[in-house]
């Protein structure tokens, strides 16, 4: 469908390195999941968080957390590679409370955790 190619073409973008200077970023996905979709989404957030993305600040995710997703994210933040947050914002849309819990637990496992954070939007809706 056309939302998973939107999303094949973002995790491409990020890996490319064309997006290194983003402040923002932003990605609700609530069209129908399956298993191409989550593997899109999986890649769309393994790049964010491999990339080491020094000017982000505000990072929204609507729909897009799954497990490897939520690890990705967990990851990146023990490794330091989203210290310049200053908002996250989670919301669920699909899997479990634990995913949320995932993410916050790579915060309290790093070493710096997230210190230049504002503003944390938890939400297990799908919105």
């Amino acid at each position: 469908s056309d939302e998973k190619e939107v999303l094949r073409l973002v995790s491409e973008t990020i890996q490319m390195g064309r997006l290194d200077c983003m402040r923002k970023f932003q990605i609700r996905y609530f069209a129908e999941t399956d298993e191409l979709a989550e593997e899109r989404k999986t890649a769309v957030l393994t790049a964010l968080c491999i990339r080491q993305l020094p000017r982000l600040s505000e990072l929204v995710l609507s729909g897009m957390l799954n497990q490897a997703g939520a690890e990705a994210v967990a990851q990146a933040v023990r490794g330091g590679h989203l210290s310049g947050l200053r908002n996250l914002s989670l919301a669920r849309g699909s899997g479990t409370r634990a995913l949320l819990e995932q993410v916050i637990g790579g915060v309290v496992e790093s070493e710096k955790g997230l210190p230049l954070l504002e503003t944390l939007e938890l939400s297990e809706g799908g919105g």
